[in-house]
């Protein structure tokens, strides 16, 4: 008996994939072999790099109560399973309702990877308002971006930061899934606006974030993106994970070739934009074009 991860109640704990079946058939098909590195870092108390061997689709965690995970949870995975399969091939762009379903599960998915981060908690009042209801959490958001060439591996990074240590709203996480043609980028509420900037500086514009359940906010390049619209290399989009955290911070390479992050400077905001004029392009998307 152990404390579940989102409900948190008292119950015999089940080993379950981090990847849901079909999930795991899709990455199989769309990039061979691959493998799980991943960069994570926490202030105070730095967190180091960790690289996880092997094979991602056979990664398991061990945090969840059968419930959370077949029921609610499994919901949620089944509903993002098709659009997902057709994102990662990138030879498809999914519906504004199928991208809400993609943006939700990689919401579950990035919060629950932190398992793989013993040292990095993820607050029990994020993991609360995750779990509760069918919707996306209020600000928590998902940016999908297009990338030119087809990564074999997969990469999963999961960064946190605090403004203040006193209280959960201080406490800020984003995770950047690399797999196939596309890079998913989830934050919670506070980072929501800033990883907007970050991509806008660095004139990747084929994103779509969710924020919430219902807005949406769609560059007008993205509809292009696929087809003649700017497409970041997943190395470009390696880079944005310390200028969304601490602008100070880089990448480094290590001997055996991972890029993780230069941790000497710790991941602090400090004085960090935290706004982005969406400029009119932030919508509800469940209103029909032309509705008030």
């Amino acid at each position: 008996m152990a404390e579940c991860f989102y409900c948190f109640a008292d119950k015999p704990l089940t080993r379950a994939h981090l990847f849901q079946k079909g999930f795991r058939k899709t990455i199989e098909d769309a990039t061979g072999g691959v493998f799980l590195s991943d960069s994570s870092v926490s202030h105070p108390g730095i967190v180091r790099a960790i690289k996880h061997g092997g094979d991602i689709r056979e990664t398991k965690v061990t945090s969840l109560c059968e419930d959370c995970n077949n029921n609610w949870m499994n919901n949620i995975e089944l509903a993002a399973e098709t659009a997902f399969s057709r994102l990662v091939s990138g030879e498809y762009a999914p519906s504004p309702h199928e991208f809400r379903k993609i943006a939700h599960w990689a919401v579950v998915f990035a919060a629950l990877s932190s398992e793989l981060h013993p040292k990095l908690q993820i607050p029990p009042s994020h993991r609360q308002a995750i779990r509760q209801g069918t919707l996306i959490p209020d600000g928590y958001s998902t940016y999908v971006v297009w990338t030119k060439e087809h990564l074999v591996t997969v990469q999963s990074d999961l960064y946190r930061a605090v403004s203040a240590s006193t209280n959960d709203s201080e406490v800020h996480w984003f995770h950047l899934l690399h797999l196939g043609s596309v890079v998913l980028i989830t934050a919670t509420p506070g980072l929501t606006p800033r990883v907007a900037r970050v991509l806008n500086e660095a004139n990747i514009h084929s994103a779509l974030g969710f924020i919430g359940d219902s807005f949406v906010y769609v560059p007008q390049e993205f509809q292009r993106a696929m087809t003649e619209g700017h497409r970041a290399e997943h190395q470009e989009l390696f880079a944005l994970g310390p200028k969304i955290g601490n602008e100070a911070s880089a990448f480094i390479t290590t001997s055996n070739g991972i890029q993780v992050l230069d941790l000497s400077e710790g991941m602090q905001f400090g004085v960090a934009d935290f706004s982005f004029d969406f400029g009119g392009q932030l919508f509800d998307y469940r209103q029909p074009p032309g509705s008030n």
